[in-house]
């Protein structure tokens, strides 16, 4: 959405009242593509469109800033670690990046590279013992721990992409195309 002479806007809603909340805006982004609430719901990360995809970490209660970098690829999903509102994770075409709050700065780290690098990533989600799970468009999916790729599961929709991936407490589902899911 927009208002006045800017661009997008965050708007949090509470659910029980139907009622808003908190509406704020960031100058440099004409809209937001991502957003993510961290686990215990105070911060809240957003991507702004191309062609800087700026990630911006929010204190929304306060709708300020905490800190914010041009991601400068594009970003299909982001999300908080549930253990550690420092740690918030991208993906995307290229991109499967760890970026970690130190000092009111957002500092990133590739998590995969050489040739798992240039995959295009769908989407990543969260698994117990502070694992990310990263989806490609092949079907793959990308096991990464501590910052750093553990293995690689080939799915039953190998060759396909998987649009979703959901991580659960004793492994993952996927989901494609035409309602298919591994």
């Amino acid at each position: 959405g927009r208002r006045g002479g800017g661009g997008g806007q965050v708007t949090v809603y509470n659910v029980a009242s139907e009622k808003r909340y908190r509406t704020f805006q960031h100058p440099d982004c004409k809209s937001f593509t991502a957003i993510a609430f961290s686990s215990d719901s105070k911060f809240l990360a957003t991507i702004g469109s191309a062609p800087e995809y700026l990630l911006v970490y929010w204190n929304w209660f306060q709708s300020k800033v905490v800190a914010s970098v041009k991601v400068n690829s594009e970003v299909r999903r982001v999300s908080f670690s549930p253990l550690d509102n420092v740690q918030i994770a991208t993906s995307g075409p290229g991109l499967l990046k760890l970026w970690r709050l130190q000092e009111s700065n957002l500092k990133g780290f590739n998590m995969v590279s050489g040739k798992a690098a240039s995959q295009s990533f769908t989407d990543h989600s969260w698994a117990p013992g502070d694992r990310l799970l990263a989806s490609t468009d092949q079907g793959d999916v990308l096991v990464v721990e501590q910052g750093e790729l553990r293995s690689t599961v080939k799915t039953r929709m190998s060759g396909t992409s998987i649009h979703t991936v959901v991580a659960y407490s004793s492994g993952f589902i996927v989901a494609g195309r035409e309602g298919r899911k591994a």
